[in-house]
């Protein structure tokens, strides 16, 4: 199964890096996870936690690639 790597990127720029990663079947169950995790972090916001509104989710494959990135922003 691929290796993704699920970073964080502030407002400001500062990146919070997944060492980890994580083997999922395919890009689709990578962006899921994107998905949820992105959810997590609004609720976290909502009940005073961290912001990381205005900020960026970025997936990369083992090999470094990025696969894609999407904004860390309430639905509206």
């Amino acid at each position: 199964m691929p290796l993704y790597f699920f970073h964080i990127v502030t407002k400001d720029g500062s990146v919070l890096p997944d060492n980890t990663g994580l083997q999922l079947p395919d890009l689709d169950a990578a962006r899921q996870e994107a998905d949820l995790t992105i959810a997590s972090l609004l609720r976290d916001t909502e009940r005073g936690g961290r912001d990381y509104t205005g900020g960026t989710f970025k997936v990369e494959s083992d090999d470094g690639r990025q696969v894609f990135a999407w904004p860390i922003a309430a639905k509206s």
